[in-house]
């Protein structure tokens, strides 16, 4: 599932998603009410959630989801352009267990899809673990970066 309220970026990131595990259903939503309608019929295996969002931020969407009983076993990644490395702190401290942020290029989208998808989601606090390394939280992109 994506969560992102900028329809060119859910375009770009359904067409980069086709391309990179082209067997992969998506369902996306505007906000944090249709990130709710969504649920109520259909349970991701993953949910990538944009930091900025009208009305509810991704951060109370993220709140929301911790607080759910069945939600919370979802692993989400924060999916966000946002440099502000707060965010990332933020993101980690309310329970998303990756931070990507949005390439600029196509095909580095492609790439950090394919990456992210082929990650051990059957564990998701080890991705998340594997994040904070010398106590420096990381940011997940078409490579490791900080």
């Amino acid at each position: 599932m994506l969560v992102d309220d900028d329809a060119d970026d859910q375009f770009l990131f359904g067409e980069a998603l086709r391309e990179a595990a082209p067997g992969v259903r998506l369902e996306s939503a505007g906000d944090a009410d249709g990130m709710q309608q969504v649920l109520a019929r259909y349970l991701p295996d993953l949910i990538f959630l944009d930091v900025r969002l009208p009305g509810a931020s991704g951060f109370d969407c993220l709140a929301r989801l911790a607080a759910h009983p069945i939600y919370r076993t979802i692993p989400v990644v924060m999916y966000s352009s946002s440099p502000d490395e707060l965010d990332v702190v933020r993101a980690y401290a309310g329970g998303a267990h990756l931070f990507f942020r949005k390439p600029a290029l196509f095909d580095l989208l492609v790439a950090g899809i394919r990456k992210v998808l082929f990650l051990d989601w059957m564990q998701p606090h080890r991705i998340r673990k594997r994040h904070r390394i010398g106590g420096r939280l990381l940011v997940f992109n078409t490579g490791w970066g900080s």
